[in-house]
């Protein structure tokens, strides 16, 4: 009995290398989960601890921001990850900032967005 793979629509993210810096600031674009089934993301960190966190919204201008996943520092060649399904919102947006001021890491975004 062979089974058949059962092929869903999702969307691939990923950001350009990113800099962080002494304030949160986001990395990447916000993603669009209005109709995702699941978001799973990981946040590479190339260089110097950083810390990171997700924040949701159902409001294109994050109006109604909620942070889905708190403050968590990556270890220089670590890497961070927040997973949610269902996609309770519609909107979703990941920050980086320096865990040590002027002590900046090199961070890549990368999201899968399921259908």
């Amino acid at each position: 009995m062979s089974r058949a793979l059962i092929e869903r629509p999702y969307e691939t993210i990923a950001s350009n290398v990113t800099a962080s810096t002494a304030t949160y600031a986001v990395i990447g674009s916000v993603i669009d989960a209005r109709t995702a089934s699941s978001l799973a993301l990981t946040v590479v960190n190339a260089s110097q601890t950083i810390s990171f966190k997700v924040e949701a919204a159902n409001q294109p201008d994050f109006d109604d921001v909620v942070e889905v996943k708190a403050e968590a520092d990556i270890l220089a060649g670590a890497v961070g990850t927040y997973a949610v399904a269902p996609a309770p919102y519609a909107y979703y947006r990941v920050q980086i900032k320096d865990k040590v001021g002027g002590t900046h890491g090199s961070a890549v975004l990368t999201a899968i967005v399921k259908g």
